[in-house]
């Protein structure tokens, strides 16, 4: 798994723009997942905790923003029972808003096949268009 550190992340214009008022990187250096794990081992994962958890589909009492979060826990805590020895794991969640002028709040990961925007809520690949991109106001990483 690569590491990287913060200067790495620069590099995209929505978190330059963003940095540092709207982006908080929660260690210094970070692992970049595998694509591959991220959709065909920790979704699976996931959805069978929501699913223990009693948390089926989207509500008022758990929205866009619980299932990024929680998407972002888990994955953190898979990285900790890894083999993995330093810093977190390149993932974390955004806020945007839509083509449709709905406001959305997803995943993101720093992949070994580069950056990868994720629905929670279906474990589908986004692509986000350059307006949305360009709409990133917040970035927790």
């Amino acid at each position: 798994m690569q590491s990287v550190s913060i200067s790495y992340f620069l590099k995209y214009s929505f978190v330059s723009r963003n940095y540092p008022d709207r982006t908080t990187f929660s260690d210094s250096t970070f692992n970049l997942p595998t694509k591959t794990w991220l959709f065909s081992k920790f979704y699976p994962y996931f959805s069978k905790e929501l699913e223990r958890l009693g948390i089926i589909e989207w509500s008022e009492k758990f929205d866009c923003e619980d299932f990024a979060a929680m998407y972002k826990i888990l994955c953190q805590v898979c990285h900790k029972n890894s083999r993995s020895t330093q810093g977190g794991l390149a993932v974390g969640a955004v806020d945007y808003q839509k083509d449709s002028g709905e406001y959305h709040c997803i995943n993101i990961a720093f992949t070994d096949q580069g950056l990868v925007f994720i629905e929670p809520q279906t474990g589908k690949e986004l692509k986000l268009s350059e307006n949305e991109k360009n709409s990133i106001n917040k970035l927790r990483i």
